[in-house]
């Protein structure tokens, strides 16, 4: 019996939907020059210490690059 695999967006809201709109959002913040870091609570809630050294690393890295709004 093959074990199925979860769905990407099982966990996140209840829709695909949400999940396309959570990664088109990303993207168009990094072309502007954000610079995201994504944690699941597991990460914040068992190795804190860990997260926070890369949000400081980040930090310390300086502002992200800003992208052209179209590559041809």
């Amino acid at each position: 019996m093959k074990k199925q695999l979860p769905l990407f967006w099982q966990w996140h809201g209840k829709h695909k939907q949400d999940f396309v709109r959570d990664r088109e959002r990303q993207n168009l913040l990094c072309v502007h020059g954000w610079r995201i870091l994504r944690f699941s609570a597991g990460m914040i809630y068992q190795q804190l210490p860990e997260q926070l050294e890369h949000v400081a690393l980040a930090l310390a890295t300086g502002p992200a690059p800003i992208l052209p709004d179209r590559v041809d």
